[in-house]
């Protein structure tokens, strides 16, 4: 896997040098390439940076990009797992904060890391994705076990 990964860190250096050139094309290439590494290698920050690159050019990646959910519970934490569903149910931020025992800021910046992983840019979107899940149930843990959110 050593090397896989480093030939992925290769493609997200090409990228960047060949949209530095004004290739778009071939940054698009590079790093659609290196997000294939990286997600075969199940390296999720570097496959957040090739997204992130990605989205710069307006291409849109992540578990939205292919419109299911099956990546989600993959790409998030447990706590970014519980924002999403809360959110996705309908709760605001200050009711998630709440429920969660949590800062509002901090479930405001937990769910903009939801955003950029998933690659969505609203609640609406989100709620989508995460309900699209098979067997999805509100509040439910990443791996599809029991652990729900305790309500306040």
């Amino acid at each position: 896997m050593g090397l896989t990964l480093e030939h992925g860190r290769d493609l997200l250096a090409l990228g960047s040098v060949e949209r530095r050139r004004r290739h778009p094309s071939a940054a698009l290439a590079a790093w659609r390439r290196a997000a294939a590494v990286f997600e075969k290698c199940a390296a999720l920050p570097w496959l957040t940076q090739a997204d992130v690159e990605l989205d710069r050019l307006g291409h849109r990646t992540g578990a939205a990009a292919s419109g299911t959910a099956s990546g989600v519970a993959r790409l998030l934490t447990p706590t970014e797992h519980r924002v999403a569903a809360l959110v996705a149910d309908g709760a605001t931020n200050r009711e998630v904060a709440a429920q969660m025992f949590l800062a509002l800021k901090t479930v405001e910046s937990t769910l903009t890391r939801v955003y950029r992983k998933v690659g969505v840019r609203s609640r609406s979107e989100l709620a989508r994705l995460v309900h699209t899940a098979p067997g999805a149930a509100p509040g439910a843990a990443p791996d599809g076990s029991a652990r729900a959110v305790r309500n306040a």
